[in-house]
């Protein structure tokens, strides 16, 4: 049997229908060629009345026809997911939390081989970042990348993964994403570190993940400086120095205000200027 037949039931149907039509309008021709030539016009209303109801019964029948020969058959969907979350973990390093410094890594040397460049993610883990109202990275420009940094435990059942991202010009922005282990999803992402600038103003922002107020609980301590010169008027210049302070309570990480020692915290590649 011609392929092309079978594959088209409704050029199947078509032809049939085709054929069978024809064959009505050449039994019409033929009653009125022994119709007389007196009938009245009432009697040819009639029989083109009677027509239009025989087609109609034959298209419905070729209908009904149809659907009964190309019944769909039953198929079961194959709805089975594939967990890869054990492979998007295995990216990440696991290191020693205790009094953790994480910065953005230099990039102006040849050899980048700082710990925290990571290791580039593959998109197809990318649906693992997504939460919240944060950067979607499966909606960014692919020029840019993910990198997983390290790992380490927060809870029995928080994960913390550090991972640069991209930033304002670059991938220079490094953030805390907290995995929930049993439900196997991101479920916070606090942004630690962060390093660029633009006519005559720059930031460098870095953190430190430790337990500050002794509660055996992670806290994340966070420093950020800022320089900005007019460039108009270089002499007018204006520095500025933050911290902040979020403490952990083993489900989340909570700003509060909290007096810290900054000369405890250096930031690891800020020049006085």
């Amino acid at each position: 049997m011609d392929d092309k037949f079978v594959s088209n039931p409704f050029k199947n149907l078509e032809h049939t229908l085709k054929l069978k039509i024809s064959a009505c309008w050449k039994i019409r021709t033929l009653a009125l060629s022994l119709a007389s030539g007196r009938k009245e016009c009432a009697d040819f209303r009639l029989s083109n009345n009677i027509m239009r109801q025989l087609i109609i019964i034959l298209i419905i029948s070729g209908l009904l026809q149809s659907c009964s020969d190309n019944s769909p058959k039953n198929t079961t969907a194959d709805t089975s997911v594939i967990d890869n979350s054990d492979s998007f973990l295995d990216l990440f390093s696991e290191i020693n939390y205790h009094d953790l410094h994480i910065y953005t890594p230099p990039y102006d040397i040849s050899d980048h081989s700082d710990k925290f460049d990571g290791k580039q993610i593959d998109r197809s883990f990318y649906p693992f970042l997504v939460f919240d109202n944060h950067i979607n990275p499966t909606e960014i420009d692919t020029f840019y990348h993910y990198f997983a940094c390290c790992k380490f435990k927060l809870t029995d059942n928080k994960t913390g993964l550090i991972i640069r991202r991209p930033s304002q010009y670059s991938e220079t922005a490094i953030d805390l994403y907290t995995w929930d282990n049993l439900a196997k999803k991101v479920t916070n992402i606090i942004n630690l570190a962060d390093a660029f600038g633009d006519e005559g103003w720059h930031f460098v922002q870095d953190a430190w993940i430790e337990d500050i107020n002794k509660d055996n609980q992670l806290d994340i301590v966070i420093r950020k400086k800022e320089f900005d010169q007019d460039l108009d008027d270089p002499t007018k210049i204006s520095r500025s120095d933050t911290s902040f302070v979020f403490l952990g309570n083993g489900k989340i990480f909570k700003q509060i205000n909290y007096n810290i020692d900054r000369n405890k915290y250096q930031l690891k590649h800020w020049v006085e200027e």
